[in-house]
């Protein structure tokens, strides 16, 4: 399979390589732990009631190296991750190495939780490769358990850890020749206790306090109803309303028909392909339930794709089985496989993007200390985000450095004048009787040349780096 390995790189490095164009860049919930001393991310951490303390001592050792560190780990264990999922898949005897190839390839590519790029979010790939490594040893006592508990500091995992059991009870059954046996389960009891073990402990004596409290315990029958279906329909919306650049579909496109091997038959599966599309679709439900029930919304739109970190396994078996069924398998592959590296593509271009105009706006505002120190600064962005997000205010505190000349920053979008007063008095009071200033933040209207070549540069210039500026308004809103 060799030849096999070598394509999964390249496509791999082909659909987020490009994180290392954003190597140094900080976004969102980043800010929070980003240039900031050790107590105050041990704190943040031991507020939002971490079991594990891991998470704070890898974001405390691991920020002083860099941003770009974080990247290149991040892109490294993704692909490790896709490596041990394929020698787990070999343990499957029922599974040929095309059949695996198949799903590998599509675990792999699937343009799922691109909110892999932020820092914040780096505790959970890490738990993730624990989770996997933990899994491709599970035989191994004294490698799985520890790593396995680990793990489970990403809530979600316990559920998908359901289907690693079943993975080690289905291995069990072929050893003891029984449809069942009370001698499986009491061999294997350390493994079916430790999720109940892990809970126990968790919300016995971890409960998020101070500005985590309540933090992920909204429980609700109303989300686990609602959710599923806000998230279909904008899944149907952003597929909908993807914009590409067909030039580079068409190339991508013709790479991957040609470096994809011909694998056009049937394959003999020790299931029906019904049966691996029930089996992927009631897998997805599976690792997505624990989202769902707290209210959270694994969709492309802001950072909820984090929410999706454990979907590409229940997805790539519904995908696989569509395409065990089809008679057309080369060009379904080659149309997954191309429309999902164009997606992760221009999520790194939007990311790309959106750095740079952090940048930007660093140093316009640079130029304008004295206008905005001691103010409440109330924002109007009439210009794009990454994913659609808006800026919180830490993220304006964090990327302008308000707190030094004694200013805070909010966005209109998300809060009214009423609400900032709000939050100003309960969380902010140091700034209650500060005066607001608003500004808007536009696009710089570009000079338009006479000549088609400089006119075709600027365009492309100004898509990549477009230009900003910054402008005091009035505004009179409740």
């Amino acid at each position: 399979m060799k030849k096999e390995y070598k394509i999964i790189l390249f496509i791999y490095l082909l659909s987020h390589g490009l994180i290392l164009l954003i190597s140094n860049a900080i976004y969102w919930d980043d800010w929070i732990i980003y240039n900031v001393d050790k107590e105050t991310i041990f704190q943040n951490f031991h507020e939002s009631a971490v079991f594990v303390p891991f998470v704070s001592y890898l974001h405390s050792y691991v920020l002083p190296i860099g941003p770009w560190f974080y990247r290149l780990l991040t892109l490294i264990s993704y692909l490790f991750i896709s490596y041990l999922f394929n020698k787990i898949l070999l343990s499957l005897k029922f599974l040929d190495k095309e059949n695996r190839f198949i799903i590998i390839l599509f675990f792999t590519v699937l343009p799922f939780n691109i909110a892999r790029v932020a820092l914040i979010d780096f505790p959970y790939t890490i738990c993730l490769t624990l989770f996997f490594i933990a899994w491709r040893y599970k035989n191994i006592r004294y490698i799985s358990l520890p790593l396995f508990f680990i793990s489970f500091t990403t809530n979600s995992l316990p559920f998908l850890y359901s289907i690693v059991v079943l993975h080690i009870y289905y291995e069990s059954l072929n050893n003891f020749k029984k449809r069942f046996s009370l001698k499986i389960l009491l061999s294997k009891i350390d493994y079916l206790l430790l999720p109940v073990i892990f809970f126990i402990i968790k919300y016995s004596y971890f409960i998020p306090y101070g500005s985590y409290i309540n933090y992920n315990n909204d429980f609700s029958l109303h989300n686990l109803f609602f959710n599923p279906i806000i998230q279909f329909l904008n899944s149907g919306y952003f597929l909908i309303n993807l914009e590409f650049n067909i030039f580079l579909f068409l190339i991508l496109a013709y790479i991957i028909s040609k470096i994809l091997p011909n694998y056009n038959k049937k394959y003999n599966l020790k299931f029906t392909t019904k049966q691996v599309f029930v089996f992927g679709i009631l897998t997805t439900i599976l690792v997505l339930f624990p989202y769902w029930i707290v209210g959270h919304t694994p969709t492309f739109v802001d950072w909820n794709s984090r929410h999706q970190l454990l979907m590409p396994f229940g997805m790539s078996f519904i995908f696989f089985s569509i395409y065990c069924f089809l008679n057309f398998q080369k060009w379904f592959l080659v149309f997954v496989v191309t429309i999902s590296i164009s997606i992760n593509i221009n999520f790194y271009f939007d990311l790309f993007k959106d750095w740079n105009k952090q940048m930007e706006l660093k140093s316009i505002f640079e130029n304008r200390v004295e206008e905005y120190s001691d103010k409440i600064i109330i924002i109007k962005d009439y210009t794009d985000n990454a994913f659609d997000r808006t800026f919180r205010y830490y993220e304006w505190n964090g990327l302008l450095n308000l707190k030094k000349n004694n200013a805070i920053a909010f966005d209109i979008s998300i809060h009214s004048k009423k609400l900032v007063d709000t939050l100003v008095n309960e969380k902010f009071p140091e700034f209650k009787n500060n005066d607001y200033l608003y500004y808007s933040i536009n696009y710089k209207e570009q000079y338009k040349d006479s000549k088609f070549w400089y006119r075709a540069i600027n365009k492309l210039k100004n898509n990549i780096f477009p230009k900003y500026t910054i402008n005091i308004f009035k505004l009179d809103y409740n």
